[in-house]
């Protein structure tokens, strides 16, 4: 039988010592090849201009881009898997939880 396996990390974010470049995955989200990669503004998504549709293509002169998830406002649900970038740390994926779902532990660290 197959475990589900949840990986949870939580810690308090340092501020950076130094400016950190958003990072974007190496890979088209649509072929899933790497080579020359156009990288969405709003998230960690990468896509070859021709991967996208022709209405979503990067124009010439263009400095940002927002992938077309971006673009509609997709927002993820409970149970979906989306990526998180924890300050200077790489992209990591992660499942979005019901409240009801988290760990206790979660609850006794500090919010803001």
């Amino acid at each position: 039988t197959k475990e589900k396996i949840r990986i949870i990390v939580i810690f308090e974010q340092e501020k950076a010592t130094e400016e950190v470049d958003p990072s974007n995955v190496p890979f088209c989200f649509q072929c899933t090849f790497g080579g020359d990669l156009i990288c969405c503004e709003g998230c960690p998504a990468s896509f070859h201009n021709e991967c996208v549709p022709e209405e979503n293509q990067i124009k010439e002169g263009e400095v940002s881009w927002l992938c077309p998830d971006c673009i509609v406002g997709k927002k993820p649900f409970i149970g979906d898997i989306v990526w998180v970038k924890f300050g200077a740390y790489r992209w990591w994926p992660c499942q979005i939880l019901d409240e009801l779902d988290l760990p206790d532990n979660i609850f006794s660290k500090p919010h803001k």
